[in-house]
């Protein structure tokens, strides 16, 4: 299932929206840009799996709120690793010396340098 989810742009998008922990109403993630249908969808799938969680509040309206699992902070690392790293291999063949200058600073910021 994991390879399925990754091969699905927007579910990365879904897990990027709520990685921040809180729990957010679907309107919130409509702003991420993914059609509503696709969104209801794809939510639907992880919720299914164990990634998102779902509240629905007992309001008139109801109300009904998504968050990320554990196990669904795991998958977007995950995603994320896959999908960043090649960039970053990328970027670092071609501009070796501006990786170096980042990093330098990235190491005196974390107090490791």
């Amino acid at each position: 299932m994991v390879k399925e989810l990754s091969e699905k742009a927007d579910v990365l998008e879904v897990l990027r929206g709520l990685s921040d922990g809180k729990e957010k109403h679907f309107s919130e993630l409509a702003t991420l840009g993914i059609p509503r249908a696709n969104l209801a969808r794809r939510l639907k799938e992880l919720e299914a799996e164990g990634y998102v969680s779902r509240n629905i509040m007992p309001t008139r309206p109801p109300r009904t709120l998504y968050k990320i699992t554990e196990k669904g902070l795991e998958l977007y690392k995950q995603l994320l690793k896959e999908k960043v790293a090649p960039l970053i291999d990328e970027f670092t063949k071609h501009y070796p010396n501006e990786v170096e200058v980042v990093l330098r600073r990235y190491l005196k910021l974390e107090g490791k340098e």
